[in-house]
């Protein structure tokens, strides 16, 4: 099944910091809805062998995202793993802010990122390890991670740590000028499967990022003239994430998941998500899902302000706003229809319908508080060897 983020809104306009230092590998433990505990442990293991390809596309407040993904994982052995992922993104940029606010009208950009992994398991211990580089037009970014997770408890409970930095590149497209971002994330983690039906799961995450933040492009607003935006250069973020997954008829599970965040900018968030995953037969899987998320703004968020500050933004991502989510994730088990090495091939897509409505971010000749809607679609093949 696909995986469903607590972590941030889904603006691909915030992703670059958002999702830099997050591995794919926490992703899924954290946030993937199919679980299915056969009996009361969470045991250790490699990640799975298998092959996927993905496409992905986001289109909201004339702003597009293309994605495409490729990733292998292969053992080595029964105690050694080595994963590779390669993502090609395009990104077309026109939202309200960046025609009304920028430098640039619009803008397009286009990245590339690889990652490689390498996976250890000894003795109930796993060892995740994960370095990525990823380029793009404005951004260079670098990426090491390392989290390692231990049975205890007769294997009904699980505790796990990890570490992340990233060395970032910042630039602008119509400059020269780059500067150095350094981030670091600190994650924990704990399991506990309750019974042979549920299973409880907890993760902290502590995020420091020192550079230049925020949308290099944007300007803020004073006295109605725009003004050079001004942000703070050092952020710290922490986050707590609360799950409950259980089973309940054959194969069916339900997932009910909430987050909170704060951050150095007096920004608070809090994250919803209840998922429902139903088998329809044999061969069809569905999960439907709904997401709402709530944010305070930052200290020095200003749609229009009286006054010169040290610090100010007119950046919507950092305005009071929500979000509703509504999402649906079908699966097909088409590896029944074939044999020998294919016979678990799946095929998978989804669609999420977001909604985001703005509390103090008005649009440039409107009197009323800025809302649009977007959509995302999703489809990939995993073939696990």
């Amino acid at each position: 099944m696909d995986v469903i983020s607590l972590s941030s809104h889904d603006s691909p306009s915030m992703h670059r910091t958002a999702f830099s230092l997050l591995t794919p590998a926490l992703l899924a433990w954290l946030f993937a809805p199919s679980i299915f505990l056969s009996q009361q442990s969470i045991a250790a293991s490699l990640p799975k062998e298998k092959a996927e390809v993905s496409t992905h596309y986001y289109s909201g407040d004339d702003t597009t995202v293309a994605s495409s993904q490729v990733l292998v994982r292969k053992h080595v052995n029964n105690r050694y793993g080595l994963s590779l992922s390669q993502i090609i993104d395009s990104t077309h940029d026109g939202s309200t802010d960046v025609k009304t606010q920028a430098s640039v009208d619009e803008y397009s950009e286009k990245r590339n990122a690889t990652s490689l992994g390498l996976d250890i398991l000894n003795n109930g211990t796993l060892i995740l390890l994960q370095t990525g580089y990823s380029d793009e037009d404005d951004l260079r970014a670098s990426t090491l991670h390392i989290d390692i997770s231990q049975e205890m408890f007769g294997s009904s409970s699980t505790f796990g740590f990890g570490f992340s930095r990233g060395w970032d590149v910042v630039g602008r497209v119509d400059t020269q000028t780059e500067q150095n971002l350094d981030r670091h994330n600190l994650r924990l983690n704990f399991s506990q499967a309750m019974s042979q039906y549920w299973l409880s799961q907890f993760h902290y995450e502590h995020v420091s990022e020192q550079g230049p933040l925020g949308n290099q492009y944007l300007a803020a607003m004073q006295q109605g003239a725009l003004v050079a935006q001004q942000l703070p250069e050092t952020r710290i973020q922490h986050s707590f994430t609360f799950s409950n997954s259980l089973y309940m008829q054959p194969k069916s599970v339900a997932v009910l998941k909430y987050r909170y965040f704060t951050d150095s900018w007096d920004m608070t968030s809090h994250t919803f998500l209840i998922t429902h995953i139903q088998p329809i037969n044999p061969m069809w899987e569905i999960d439907l899902h709904y997401r709402y998320y709530l944010q305070s703004e930052a200290s020095f968020f200003n749609n229009n302000a009286d006054q010169s500050t040290l610090y100010l933004t007119r950046d919507k991502n950092f305005s009071q706003f929500k979000q509703h989510t509504f999402g649906l994730i079908a699966s097909y088990d088409w590896g029944r229809k074939l044999e020998g090495a294919f016979k678990d091939v799946s095929l998978n897509a989804s669609l999420d319908l977001m909604r985001f409505t703005y509390h103090d971010y008005i649009e440039l000749g409107s009197d009323d508080a800025y809302q649009f809607s977007a959509y995302r679609v999703q489809f990939y093949l995993s073939w696990p060897f």
